[in-house]
């Protein structure tokens, strides 16, 4: 009961601290090409958001957002819908708790920061995390489906010559949870791209969509299980770094012959880890055993 007394002050406190300089304004678009246009062309400042959110499963503990350091903020899901009650907060934070490490289906944000028509920068924030607007006007589209998001971020991805905003091009389209479309994109940037940074984005992205196209995610319920899962982590980990040499082929075998899910799948990312990229030819083999290695740009 103590724990549930702190849970709703703290939540109580935070409901309280919500970016009140953020303006939302929502866009009823039919595309978010055509929703990015109406909002570049109304927007009143030098600097302004588009964003707008797509579905991924992963697990439900899982978040990512942006953090201003020593200040709780709002999740951006508060920003946009209004902050819940104390009763139906401390709710939702004791369903997460119940939740930890099972699949769900989640929202995440694709932000996209203009200066004037000029795209500047991306982010992805879960909307259970805080997204750091810098007090700058969001013009927010909805939740919109994946064909409409990754037909404008590819088009953006190959008409810049910015390499970092190449890299957080490359990383929001591999949040998008239809490995059919992203991972055959993501393995050619990683072979072709001419920077390290976006070429690493690229792996790291192809793997999380392999996960998902080879069906190696599964639900953990017990802390004893995570505690297992963490312990396969390390020995995979420790095996890689005593045998560098023969790592790829070590990896390799893992993911394709041993019996337990989650050896490999930490073994299929430890792929997308390896040092200069040469776990890469072992994600195309996986990517080609379910036809997603191939893009037609």
């Amino acid at each position: 009961m103590r724990s549930l007394i702190l849970l709703v002050a703290v939540l109580a406190s935070w409901s309280h601290t919500a970016d009140g300089q953020t303006r939302i304004t929502r866009l009823d678009a039919p595309t978010v090409e055509a929703g990015i246009r109406q909002a570049v062309q109304t927007g009143d400042a030098p600097r302004f958001w588009v964003g707008y959110s797509v579905t991924r499963r992963m697990y439900a503990d899982s978040r990512f957002g942006w953090w201003s350091d020593g200040s709780v903020q709002a999740p951006l899901g508060e920003l946009l819908n209004g902050s819940p009650d104390v009763r139906e907060a401390a709710r939702r934070a004791l369903q997460l708790q119940a939740e930890e490490n099972t699949l769900v289906d989640k929202e995440i944000a694709v932000l996209l920061r203009f200066r004037g028509s000029a795209l500047d920068g991306v982010r992805l924030v879960t909307l259970d995390s805080p997204a750091r607007l810098d007090d700058e006007r969001l013009y927010w589209l909805g939740l919109r489906p994946d064909d409409e998001s990754l037909a404008w971020l590819l088009e953006r991805w190959e008409g810049t010559s910015d390499a970092d905003l190449r890299e957080e091009l490359t990383a929001a389209v591999g949040v998008h949870d239809a490995h059919q479309r992203t991972v055959p994109f993501l393995l050619a940037a990683a072979r072709e791209d001419g920077n390290e940074d976006v070429r690493d984005a690229a792996r790291y992205w192809a793997a999380y969509g392999l996960v998902s196209a080879l069906g190696l995610q599964r639900e953990v319920r017990r802390s004893d299980e995570e505690d297992q899962r963490r312990v396969k982590r390390s020995a995979i980990y420790a095996l890689v770094n005593a045998r560098e040499e023969q790592a790829v082929a070590l990896l390799s075998d893992l993911v394709r012959n041993n019996g337990d899910l989650d050896v490999r799948r930490e073994a299929l990312l430890q792929l997308a880890h390896l040092d200069d990229g040469v776990g890469l030819p072992a994600l195309a083999v996986l990517a080609r055993s379910v036809n997603l290695d191939s893009y037609q740009r």
